[in-house]
């Protein structure tokens, strides 16, 4: 029984289509990959997904599933999608592109290009360079650049006005001291694009990267991104999909609002390995994009908007970024010894689940590399605040209840100080609960509400019950108890 068993599984490997072949004859298990990101799909509830794997100048892999938001259509290789902070890298390469022109130097001062930036400490601003920019080493908080980002103006032009507006932004470290990832230091970057080549950044993207690569579905402002197919994606609310209403940031393309589809991620990669360089850069600077500028981790660096995970015992150096927006999340990644790489692009997202698709990159290396994948963390387990913020909601309402039946019997109450004292202390707890969350998370009230709208929401709610609750309470502890009755035989 066993033998024939063997037999039979192996024959079906040997059928075409359970592997194909990539640079060198190494076998790609299309199938093993088909189910193994099929099944993190329904686990994950995301609905749509494009995926790419190139080995030097060949597709070894390509897979679409899925549907889109919007029309619900199906996903294919030219689907775009929202790139978030892949963007950053594309940014950068208009750097390197202006760098390499000699109208940009890496070391030199933002204020050379941008005479008017300042920020609330004049004397920090002048010590900025384009160096500090890329690395994130500006000493900008994260939170000061999510101030500026998902904000969903209509108009490309806002990019300028951002920067400008940057004017109040109090360094939290000085310049070049320390890592400190922020998306205000890729706009700062974008309006040196602009200033630099005298062209608005989106026109700047399309002309000079855009279209010398091929990438047909690419775009950096939303009008171009839906001419060339683009529609929106979706936000997840306790791991479900909700398609999503917020607006597209418009002014957002030089730090995660470009779009593109699989098949531009291609033709990037390719780019990156030197397989396809067109006209965009000079060969020999192809590799100074992720050449390591700074070291933020023991064993990672980050270069010209590339993350680098050193070399070690088991594996060889990866170039890679994430991206995330609200209603999308992307991973890039490639290994330039072995001359190899790929990008998975999906439309939902939630800041709580932004940890599985890291797992899946993880896992589609270890299948090509012969290894047996580890398990992507559930999505039970990531949901798990989301259902427990509602679980405290429905706790406070069955306490308001409670606190309402009260006061319709018009109950006599004995502790009237202490009811008088929760009450004192439930409004405290309404009316910092919101700040104490933005505190806590080091993010805006908007980006909690695009990055994870279910616990927004429950926060809203839960603030209401705590004031209803405080006011009940209120009303008890204030309630005087009736008069004591005469008797009329006294």
């Amino acid at each position: 029984m066993t033998k024939p068993l063997i037999l039979g599984l192996l024959l079906f490997m040997l059928l075409p289509g359970f592997y194909s072949y990539g640079e060198g004859g190494n076998p790609v298990p299309e199938k093993v990959i088909d189910r193994y990101v099929e099944e993190y799909l329904q686990e994950h509830r995301v609905p749509g997904a494009s995926i790419v794997l190139v080995r030097g100048n060949e597709l070894i892999y390509a897979q679409s599933f899925g549907i889109t938001g919007g029309s619900k259509e199906p996903v294919t290789l030219n689907t775009p999608f929202t790139l978030g902070s892949i963007s950053k890298s594309f940014t950068a390469l208009a750097i390197m592109q202006l760098i390499e022109q000699d109208k940009v130097q890496l070391e030199a001062p933002v204020q050379h290009y941008l005479p008017w930036f300042t920020l609330k400490n004049p004397q920090e601003a002048s010590q900025l360079t384009i160096r500090h920019l890329l690395t994130h080493s500006s000493g900008i908080r994260t939170y000061d650049g999510l101030v500026f980002s998902d904000q969903g103006p209509g108009d490309s032009s806002s990019l300028q006005r951002h920067v400008k507006h940057m004017k109040e932004i109090e360094l939290s470290s000085p310049p070049g001291e320390k890592h400190q990832y922020s998306n205000a230091n890729y706009l700062i970057l974008g309006a040196i694009v602009e200033e630099v080549s005298g062209e608005y950044f989106p026109a700047y993207m399309d002309r000079h990267i855009f279209s010398p690569l091929n990438m047909e579905h690419a775009a950096a402002d939303h009008e171009t991104a839906v001419s060339r197919g683009y529609v929106k994606g979706y936000q997840s609310w306790f791991g479900y999909p909700v398609s999503s209403q917020l607006p597209y940031d418009n002014g957002g393309a030089a730090y995660g609002y470009m779009t593109g589809s699989a098949h531009d991620m291609m033709k990037y990669i390719q780019f990156l390995l030197r397989t396809n360089t067109g006209s965009v850069l000079k060969e020999e600077n192809i590799s100074l994009l992720y050449k390591p500028l700074l070291q933020n981790r023991k064993d990672r660096y980050y270069s010209f908007g590339w993350r680098i995970t050193a070399a070690s015992s088991t594996s060889e150096e990866m170039v890679w970024h994430s991206g995330s927006t609200p209603d999308s999340h992307t991973e890039i990644f490639f290994f330039p010894e072995s001359g190899w790489g790929g990008a998975i692009l999906t439309n939902k997202n939630h800041v709580m689940e932004e940890p599985a698709l890291p797992q899946l990159k993880a896992g589609i290396i270890d299948l090509i590399q012969g290894r047996e994948p580890q398990s992507t963390v559930s999505m039970s387990s990531l949901t798990r605040i989301s259902w427990i913020a509602a679980g405290l909601n429905l706790m406070l309402l069955a306490a308001s209840i409670v606190l309402m039946i009260r006061m319709r019997k018009g109950a006599v109450q004995q502790y009237r100080l202490l009811w008088l004292l929760l009450s004192a202390v439930l409004f405290i707890v309404a009316a910092s609960a919101i700040p104490l969350l933005t505190w806590g998370t080091s993010s805006p009230w908007h980006s909690i509400q695009a990055f994870a709208p279910d616990i927004a929401a429950l926060s809203i709610g839960a603030t209401l019950l705590l004031g209803i609750a405080a006011l009940l309470a209120a009303a008890i502890g204030l309630r005087k108890p009736p008069a004591p009755s005469i008797s009329p035989h006294a």
